[in-house]
């Protein structure tokens, strides 16, 4: 009979230099339970819908903005998780240097607006105008002229960053 009191008895954490008695020791999984702890691999991070953000937002105000002004081929880049310069990118083409320049004029205005405060302006008013680029902070815009564009062919660099249908965006 003691035998079977000794394996029943549980037995008492022994005291700590205090004198309170000191915590049992977590148990470590066992089963099946252990075996796909282990084997857990970390989550992929899916590629995040286009959802609504200030990001976005601003994004759509460039595309409506330039739209008024009938860029040629204007394409709009999701850069989330590609880039860290900036969440989107909008491209589009001018036939002259007086069209880039009011489309430029008509985002950054636009852009206000909206409380959207544009940090830089670069490549305006140069003799051999090529390029407009518009720094909006996450969204970058970037005008040029028909040569410039084939020349610089930032829509070849980036292929593998989606493309949003700016029709779907109004």
């Amino acid at each position: 009979m003691s035998d079977d009191k000794s394996r029943t008895k549980t037995k008492t954490p022994t005291p700590n230099k205090t004198g309170t008695p000191a915590r049992p020791a977590a148990r470590a999984k066992i089963g099946p339970q252990a075996k796909t702890a282990a084997r857990a691999k970390p989550a992929v991070r899916a590629k995040p819908a286009a959802k609504k953000t200030p990001a976005r937002d601003l994004a759509e105000v460039v595309a409506a903005a330039a739209a008024e002004h009938q860029p040629l081929n204007p394409v709009l880049l999701d850069l989330r998780g590609l880039s860290s310069v900036a969440d989107w990118f909008f491209i589009a083409s001018a036939e002259n240097p007086r069209q880039m320049a009011a489309i430029a004029d008509k985002i950054v205005r636009r852009a206000r607006e909206n409380g959207f405060r544009p940090l830089g302006r670069e490549g305006q008013g140069r003799p051999d105008e090529r390029w407009v680029l518009l720094d909006m902070g996450e969204v970058v815009v970037h005008l040029f002229n028909l040569e410039g564009r084939k020349l610089y062919d930032l829509d070849g660099l980036w292929t593998d960053a989606p493309r949003r249908d700016l029709e779907e965006m109004k």
